[in-house]
């Protein structure tokens, strides 16, 4: 893992048991407005997210959407 780096993972049960974490890098430092999408995570009815960063250096979250799409298309 990079120093610079979120990683997230979920859980289908509620949340005894986790996916393993998913790494995406958060840019260097000065890099404003950067952009991270987790694709292709399946379907689920209950899913629970779990975040962490590793960066030691200060980082907001300003926004978070889900874009969900229905079994059917």
């Amino acid at each position: 893992m990079s120093d610079h780096e979120i990683r997230m993972q979920y859980s289908d049960d509620g949340q005894p048991n986790f996916s393993n974490w998913d790494a995406q890098d958060i840019g260097a430092v000065g890099e404003y407005g950067k952009r991270l999408v987790w694709t292709r995570l399946g379907c689920t009815r209950q899913r629970v997210y779990r975040f962490e960063c590793s960066s030691p250096r200060k980082r907001d979250l300003l926004d978070l959407v889900t874009a969900m799409q229905g079994a059917d298309g």
